[in-house]
């Protein structure tokens, strides 16, 4: 898979956890853009269309799922994978997240393996 001309959008506003997915994914010959709220990344949005995005479902501004129904609503980001990154492990967040309109679940902390067989997954 060409990787050179996609874009993953990184929501998430833990520094330490933004900077190793960027760091794995341009290593992978990604390019990335990092948002640390959920406003940013739907300004992002506005002038953008990232080809993927990892969705942390616990932003400051606003929640993870909130983004993402507020991302579904903008033309042209209706089948954008959008992928849940969370640290919680509530039962049933998968199916919370599926109903919010995240396409996929990937928990932290996570394996650079992991990250990207999900990163492939959803953009071939």
């Amino acid at each position: 898979m060409n990787t050179e001309k996609k874009e993953v959008l990184i929501v998430e506003d833990n520094e330490d956890n933004s900077s190793l997915a960027e760091k794995i994914l341009q290593y992978y010959g990604f390019n990335t853009h990092i948002a640390s709220h959920g406003d940013e990344a739907l300004k992002y949005c506005e002038t953008h269309k990232p080809d993927l995005i990892l969705m942390d479902l616990s932003l400051p501004d606003m929640d993870g799922m909130e983004v993402t129904r507020l991302l579904r609503k903008k033309e042209g980001f209706q089948k954008t994978p959008v992928i849940a990154i969370t640290a919680h492990a509530m039962r049933g967040i998968q199916e919370i997240s599926k109903n919010a309109g995240l396409d996929d679940f990937l928990s932290k902390p996570f394996l650079p393996n992991d990250l990207i067989a999900i990163v492939k997954k959803h953009l071939t």
